[in-house]
Protein backbone atom coordinates (compact mmCIF):
# COMPACT_ATOMS: atom_id res chain seq x y z
CA UNK A 1 0.00 0.00 0.00
CA UNK A 2 1.23 2.98 -1.10
CA UNK A 3 2.54 5.49 1.79
CA UNK A 4 1.87 9.11 1.95
CA UNK A 5 3.65 11.91 3.23
CA UNK A 6 2.26 15.97 3.94
CA UNK A 7 4.28 18.83 4.25
CA UNK A 8 3.37 21.59 5.41
CA UNK A 9 5.77 23.93 3.26
CA UNK A 10 4.12 22.16 0.37
CA UNK A 11 0.60 21.35 -0.03
CA UNK A 12 1.08 18.75 -2.51
CA UNK A 13 1.32 15.53 -1.32
CA UNK A 14 4.34 13.08 -1.70
CA UNK A 15 4.80 9.61 -2.34
CA UNK A 16 7.75 6.48 -1.08
CA UNK A 17 7.82 5.98 -5.11
CA UNK A 18 10.61 7.89 -6.34
CA UNK A 19 8.94 10.02 -9.65
CA UNK A 20 11.39 10.05 -12.91
CA UNK A 21 10.88 13.08 -15.44
CA UNK A 22 8.91 12.58 -18.00
CA UNK A 23 11.70 13.47 -20.74
CA UNK A 24 13.90 10.77 -18.79
CA UNK A 25 11.01 8.44 -19.24
CA UNK A 26 10.64 8.55 -22.75
CA UNK A 27 14.91 8.13 -23.11
CA UNK A 28 13.77 4.82 -21.15
CA UNK A 29 11.60 3.39 -23.21
CA UNK A 30 13.37 4.07 -26.54
CA UNK A 31 16.32 2.43 -25.25
CA UNK A 32 14.43 -0.55 -23.76
CA UNK A 33 13.01 -1.01 -27.42
CA UNK A 34 16.25 -0.39 -28.66
CA UNK A 35 17.53 -2.93 -26.20
CA UNK A 36 15.05 -5.10 -27.29
CA UNK A 37 15.01 -5.05 -30.98
CA UNK A 38 18.68 -5.54 -31.06
CA UNK A 39 18.05 -9.10 -28.60
CA UNK A 40 15.79 -9.94 -32.05
CA UNK A 41 17.99 -9.47 -34.33
CA UNK A 42 20.84 -11.12 -32.56
CA UNK A 43 18.83 -13.99 -31.26
CA UNK A 44 17.23 -14.01 -35.37
CA UNK A 45 20.55 -14.19 -36.94
CA UNK A 46 22.46 -16.98 -34.54
CA UNK A 47 18.93 -18.92 -35.53
CA UNK A 48 19.65 -18.60 -39.13
CA UNK A 49 23.24 -18.70 -38.74
CA UNK A 50 24.23 -22.10 -40.42
CA UNK A 51 27.71 -24.43 -38.47
CA UNK A 52 30.86 -23.74 -39.67
CA UNK A 53 30.78 -27.72 -41.55
CA UNK A 54 27.77 -26.75 -43.46
CA UNK A 55 28.48 -26.70 -47.38
CA UNK A 56 26.38 -23.69 -47.20
CA UNK A 57 28.55 -21.36 -45.71
CA UNK A 58 30.73 -22.13 -48.94
CA UNK A 59 28.54 -21.17 -51.96
CA UNK A 60 31.27 -21.34 -54.16
CA UNK A 61 32.68 -24.94 -53.43
CA UNK A 62 29.12 -26.53 -53.21
CA UNK A 63 28.20 -24.87 -56.54
CA UNK A 64 31.47 -26.27 -58.39
CA UNK A 65 31.21 -29.87 -57.27
CA UNK A 66 27.07 -30.11 -56.86
CA UNK A 67 27.34 -31.67 -59.84
CA UNK A 68 30.43 -33.14 -60.27
CA UNK A 69 30.63 -36.74 -58.72
CA UNK A 70 34.72 -38.25 -58.44
CA UNK A 71 35.71 -40.50 -60.15
CA UNK A 72 38.59 -42.75 -60.59
CA UNK A 73 38.88 -44.52 -63.88
CA UNK A 74 41.94 -46.18 -65.20
CA UNK A 75 43.38 -44.82 -68.34
CA UNK A 76 46.33 -44.25 -70.89
CA UNK A 77 47.22 -41.03 -72.04
CA UNK A 78 47.47 -40.05 -75.27
CA UNK A 79 48.15 -36.02 -75.56
CA UNK A 80 48.56 -33.26 -74.23
CA UNK A 81 48.18 -29.65 -74.84
CA UNK A 82 49.48 -26.41 -72.91
CA UNK A 83 46.84 -24.38 -71.55
CA UNK A 84 47.74 -20.39 -70.38
CA UNK A 85 50.94 -20.56 -68.17
CA UNK A 86 51.25 -23.52 -66.23
CA UNK A 87 48.16 -26.01 -66.97
CA UNK A 88 47.33 -28.82 -69.36
CA UNK A 89 44.45 -29.96 -71.63
CA UNK A 90 44.99 -33.91 -71.41
CA UNK A 91 43.44 -35.82 -73.56
CA UNK A 92 42.87 -39.80 -72.21
CA UNK A 93 41.84 -43.07 -72.63
CA UNK A 94 39.89 -44.31 -69.77
CA UNK A 95 38.70 -47.90 -69.60
CA UNK A 96 34.99 -47.61 -68.30
CA UNK A 97 34.27 -44.12 -70.06
CA UNK A 98 36.73 -44.07 -73.63
CA UNK A 99 38.44 -40.71 -74.49
CA UNK A 100 37.78 -37.92 -72.53
CA UNK A 101 39.53 -34.82 -71.88
CA UNK A 102 40.24 -32.78 -68.91
CA UNK A 103 42.13 -29.61 -67.27
CA UNK A 104 45.01 -30.46 -65.06
CA UNK A 105 45.29 -27.48 -63.19
CA UNK A 106 49.12 -26.34 -63.04
CA UNK A 107 50.74 -29.22 -64.10
CA UNK A 108 53.63 -27.41 -65.66
CA UNK A 109 54.71 -26.69 -62.93
CA UNK A 110 57.83 -28.07 -60.63
CA UNK A 111 56.22 -29.57 -57.97
CA UNK A 112 52.69 -30.31 -59.66
CA UNK A 113 50.51 -32.85 -58.09
CA UNK A 114 50.57 -35.26 -61.43
CA UNK A 115 54.27 -35.42 -61.76
CA UNK A 116 55.41 -37.38 -64.66
CA UNK A 117 51.92 -39.28 -64.53
CA UNK A 118 51.15 -36.91 -67.91
CA UNK A 119 53.38 -38.34 -70.35
CA UNK A 120 52.44 -39.73 -73.39
CA UNK A 121 51.16 -43.46 -73.50
CA UNK A 122 51.47 -43.62 -69.39
CA UNK A 123 49.02 -46.08 -67.82
CA UNK A 124 47.50 -44.38 -64.77
CA UNK A 125 44.90 -44.02 -62.29
CA UNK A 126 43.24 -41.20 -62.96
CA UNK A 127 41.21 -39.06 -60.29
CA UNK A 128 38.57 -36.48 -61.80
CA UNK A 129 35.63 -34.59 -61.48
CA UNK A 130 33.12 -34.38 -64.15
CA UNK A 131 30.01 -32.35 -65.06
CA UNK A 132 27.73 -33.54 -67.40
CA UNK A 133 26.53 -29.72 -68.90
CA UNK A 134 30.34 -29.70 -69.86
CA UNK A 135 32.97 -30.96 -72.43
CA UNK A 136 35.74 -31.08 -70.33
CA UNK A 137 36.50 -32.73 -66.79
CA UNK A 138 38.58 -31.48 -64.16
CA UNK A 139 41.59 -33.51 -63.40
CA UNK A 140 42.73 -33.74 -59.43
CA UNK A 141 45.15 -36.66 -59.74
CA UNK A 142 46.92 -39.75 -61.23
CA UNK A 143 48.65 -42.18 -60.13
CA UNK A 144 51.40 -43.80 -62.47
CA UNK A 145 51.08 -47.60 -62.87
CA UNK A 146 53.78 -47.69 -65.82
CA UNK A 147 55.56 -45.27 -67.83
CA UNK A 148 56.80 -45.56 -71.21
CA UNK A 149 59.91 -43.29 -70.94
CA UNK A 150 62.28 -46.18 -70.72
CA UNK A 151 61.48 -46.62 -74.39
CA UNK A 152 61.94 -43.43 -75.60
CA UNK A 153 65.83 -43.96 -76.10
CA UNK A 154 64.87 -46.65 -79.24
CA UNK A 155 63.72 -44.34 -82.18
CA UNK A 156 61.67 -47.19 -83.58
CA UNK A 157 59.69 -47.61 -80.54
CA UNK A 158 59.07 -43.52 -80.02
CA UNK A 159 58.27 -43.52 -83.25
CA UNK A 160 55.78 -46.49 -82.50
CA UNK A 161 54.75 -44.54 -79.27
CA UNK A 162 53.84 -41.45 -81.03
CA UNK A 163 51.98 -43.52 -84.12
CA UNK A 164 49.67 -45.41 -80.97
CA UNK A 165 48.62 -41.81 -79.38
CA UNK A 166 48.05 -40.25 -82.76
CA UNK A 167 45.58 -42.41 -84.37
CA UNK A 168 43.96 -43.24 -80.78
CA UNK A 169 43.37 -39.42 -80.36
CA UNK A 170 42.17 -39.00 -84.13
CA UNK A 171 39.97 -41.91 -84.60
CA UNK A 172 38.55 -42.62 -81.13
CA UNK A 173 35.25 -41.18 -80.65
CA UNK A 174 34.94 -39.16 -77.83
CA UNK A 175 33.06 -40.41 -74.18
CA UNK A 176 32.33 -43.95 -75.63
CA UNK A 177 33.59 -47.07 -73.95
CA UNK A 178 35.73 -49.24 -75.56
CA UNK A 179 36.98 -51.86 -73.41
CA UNK A 180 38.39 -53.91 -76.47
CA UNK A 181 40.57 -50.99 -78.12
CA UNK A 182 41.67 -50.59 -74.72
CA UNK A 183 43.03 -53.85 -73.44
CA UNK A 184 44.40 -54.13 -77.19
CA UNK A 185 46.39 -51.03 -76.57
CA UNK A 186 47.61 -52.49 -73.12
CA UNK A 187 48.93 -55.58 -74.76
CA UNK A 188 50.89 -53.89 -77.28
CA UNK A 189 52.28 -51.43 -74.70
CA UNK A 190 53.18 -54.31 -72.61
CA UNK A 191 54.77 -56.04 -75.42
CA UNK A 192 56.67 -52.99 -76.71
CA UNK A 193 58.08 -53.16 -72.79
CA UNK A 194 58.98 -56.76 -72.44
CA UNK A 195 62.33 -58.08 -73.44
CA UNK A 196 61.14 -60.55 -75.85
CA UNK A 197 63.87 -60.78 -78.99
CA UNK A 198 60.88 -61.15 -81.30
CA UNK A 199 59.88 -56.98 -81.13
CA UNK A 200 60.80 -55.36 -84.77
CA UNK A 201 62.84 -52.64 -83.44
Amino acid sequence: MQKTIFDKSNPFPKSDTPRIHPALCGRRRHSDSRATTAGAHHLSAKAHTPPPHSPTCYPEVSARFRFMPARVSEAIVLQTYPLKESDLVVSFLARDLGKLRGVAKRARRPKSVFGSGLERLSQVRMSYFQNPARELVNLDSCELIHSHFGLLGNYSAAVALDYLAEISEQLLPPAEPNERYFRLLLAVLEHMRSDDPGIPF
